[in-house]
């Protein structure tokens, strides 16, 4: 049991499920795309080393800026409009400072604070979307280029499409950062907020269990009925200590597969 109960909640193990599918499609994945398309740029323009390793370490940046900084530079009320959580990251800067939002097309006043408005965007975010312009400038190079084929002008085309589709798969990451950072706070306030003899109940369809035979042929492989595992986190505030909850974890098994 303990062997199992360690693999079931291991997170690593379920790093890849459920809504943190997007942390690894439209964050992970779609920076290593951009690696591989400004390959392809580089060497059809023959860059230099130093120009190539400047533009993939922009990239490099962008990754980890967003992985392991951008979470934290989020605030309710925040000053510059790709932090503040309550106007939706989409602001209009201080006149002196104004900036076009490079996340999306509309600026809007801010209705959650007094008669002010945000600063512009941070650099760290400002570098990040920086990065698809110089990708955009190098496909407009690429496609001057004399002596290119009709094939492989549709090629470079189909490139700049793709650069397009991750700078919004960029913007769909940051949402899904902020989305995962606000339903944190209103878990850990529900949880702060439950009352004595109490209980929140979250429940989540484990996996079904197949069994393995010595030397299995395929009609015992395909015709395996399983067992499925449900799995139940019960949260009790029965705690003398304030702000602290009990959780207990109960995990049902049944040849019912359905």
């Amino acid at each position: 049991m303990d062997k199992m109960l360690g693999a079931l909640t291991n997170g690593s193990l379920k790093s890849l499920a459920g809504l943190d599918d997007e942390d690894t499609l439209k964050g992970g994945n779609s920076i290593k795309r951009l690696h591989e398309v400004h390959q392809l740029y580089a060497s059809a323009l023959e860059l230099s080393q130093n120009e190539v390793k400047s533009m993939t370490d922009q990239i490099d940046h962008c990754y980890t800026w967003h992985k392991c900084g951008f979470k934290s530079h989020l605030q309710n009320n925040g000053v510059k409009i790709c932090q503040c959580i309550s106007c939706g990251l989409s602001m209009r800067g201080k006149p002196a400072k104004k900036k076009k939002v490079c996340y999306d097309t509309e600026c809007i006043e801010c209705k959650f604070r007094d008669n002010d408005t945000h600063e512009g965007p941070c650099k760290d975010c400002e570098e990040s979307f920086q990065v698809f312009s110089d990708l955009f400038r190098l496909a407009e190079r690429t496609k001057t280029l004399p002596n290119l084929s009709p094939p492989e002008r549709e090629k470079y085309l189909e490139l700049e499409l793709e650069v397009k589709k991750c700078r919004q798969n960029l913007i769909d990451w940051r949402s899904h950062i902020v989305r995962k950072k606000v339903e944190s706070k209103f878990t850990c306030n529900l949880k702060q907020s439950l009352k004595q003899n109490e209980a929140i109940v979250v429940s989540d369809y484990k996996m079904k269990i197949l069994a393995t035979y010595f030397r299995e042929n395929q009609k015992k492989f395909f015709a395996k009925r399983g067992t499925s595992c449900l799995g139940f986190m019960i949260l009790t505030n029965v705690d003398s200590k304030e702000g602290t909850v009990d959780v207990n974890f109960v995990l049902l098994f049944s040849n019912d597969t359905t």
